[in-house]
Parts: C-alpha cells; structure tokens; sequence
C-alpha cells in the first residue's frame, strides 16, 4: 500500500490479526474525519496451489475482532479478490439498507456473468458482516458495473470494493481507471473518493522524504532461493570481454545487425 506523505503520517497498520490476505491501515476521526480502517486485499483463484477454503472466515474473525474494539469504526476492503458474482444480489442481507440512494443504488450491475465458487463465498462473506460491494452501484459505475481485468483472452471483473455499512455515507466518487500496464497487467485500479472534514496539511514537497531514504523491508523473490547457484555458473571474465566489445563499439559506424 503506497499513501501520500502527508498521510502516511497518520496511518497506523493494524497486526496480529488471522488473515494473511489483508492489510489493515487505520486512520482516526482527528485526523480524516470518521474513523475508519482501508484493507488492500489479494485472495488466491480458485485453482492455484495457495488456495484456502477458511480465507473468508479469517477476513470475518478479524473483522468481528475489529468492530469489538471500536464499535462506530467504518471499514472498507478494496483490491483483488478473484471472485466472479454476476449481479446477485446482496442488498437483501441488510434489512435496515438506509443509505442515500441518489448516490447509492440498491441494485448491482455486472458486464461479468458468470459466479464462481469464490464469488459465492464473497456473497455469504457480505451477508454474515453486512457488506457492501460499490462495484456497479455507484460513482461513474453505476448502472455500469464495468470488467475490472481486461486481457485478450477474457475479460472479467474479479477486483472489487466492499464497505460496511457506516462507510457507505461518506463516499463521494466511484470508478474503473484506465489500465495502465506500467502498473499491473491486466487490472484497471479502482478509485474511490471520499467525501469527508479533515486535519490533514496539503504536504511541504521539499520535506518528504525520498523514496531512497525509505527503508523497506526486504522481499524475498521465488527465485532468490536459487540465486546463488545461478552466480556460481556466470563466468565473469566473459562477462568482461563483453562488456569492453560493447564499450568499443562505434555505434555510427556500425552495422545495427551487429550490435
């Protein structure tokens, strides 16, 4: 998750929580106006070897334990889900539904018609936590409820954005961006604005900190087990004949087959 300087300053990450596909950030009422915590989500498909059939009852004994410590928090869960729900719908599991309807619809619209088995599980997941999902229901997709994952074998919608009831009120904007494939491969990023009083400063740029200032945790590659097997084998004096060939080469007068 990647937040504004100005805003990464009053963000708090939540730990020691069950699931493991959820990042929890919270931030306060002072500080944005409502409390409220954001989880950026991925859920393994339904066909991969990490597939967990208790993903969901993790994600709701964590938010069970969230709601007992703060009561009036409003949560929203938005990313990746791998789930496909055809426009079933979910408005039926909240009884009390008593959001602005100009803004929010009850009714979801889908172009993805096809359900899954994890888009089933996402159902009864809203059901038993009372969420909402917003794709197709407001902002620019409303009425719309736009593919979210274009690639040129299919296209689908498998990311969404849910939030509980209290979070519902303070939404201003919602919509599909155009897929920039510098940032993902076949995944339109979701944007979501809120509508809400804040104490938060517009940020001083030359006081931010530099991304190469910024200590990150390590992350570890499929293949960096394999690394140091693949070093042993490079042979480091062809590696510099190459690389002096290379410095020597007279690009202007070179034919560019040969480069």
């Amino acid at each position: 998750m990647i937040v504004k300087n100005n805003i990464a300053q009053h963000a708090q990450i939540v730990s020691e929580f069950q699931s493991p596909y959820v990042l929890r950030v919270t931030f306060n009422k002072e500080d944005v106006g409502f409390p409220c915590i954001i989880g950026p989500v991925y859920l393994p498909v339904e066909s991969s070897k990490h597939k967990d059939n208790n993903m969901f009852d993790q994600i709701t004994n964590d938010i069970f334990t969230l709601k007992n410590n703060n009561n009036n928090i409003s949560i929203c869960i938005i990313g990746n889900l791998n789930c496909e729900i055809d426009e079933i719908a979910n408005e039926l599991f909240d009884l009390n539904f008593n959001a602005d309807t100009t803004l929010i619809s009850k009714n979801r619209l889908n172009k993805d018609t096809f359900v899954n088995i994890n888009g089933q599980l996402l159902l009864e997941f809203c059901k038993v936590n009372n969420m909402k999902i917003l794709n197709g229901r407001t902002g620019i997709d409303r009425e719309v409820g736009n593919f979210t994952y274009n690639s040129t074998i299919s296209n689908n919608t498998i990311d969404y954005c849910l939030v509980s009831q209290m979070f519902l009120s303070h939404i201003h904007g919602f919509e599909m961006d155009i897929l920039d494939q510098n940032l993902s491969d076949f995944h339109s990023p979701i944007i979501v604005t809120l509508k809400t009083n804040h104490n938060i400063t517009i940020a001083n740029y030359s006081d931010m900190a530099q991304e190469s200032n910024i200590d990150y945790e390590p992350i570890n590659s499929k293949c960096e087990d394999e690394k140091k097997t693949h070093q042993s084998k490079f042979e480091l004096v062809k590696i510099e004949e190459i690389s002096k060939l290379l410095n020597n080469i007279d690009a202007s007068s070179t034919n560019k087959r040969y480069i």
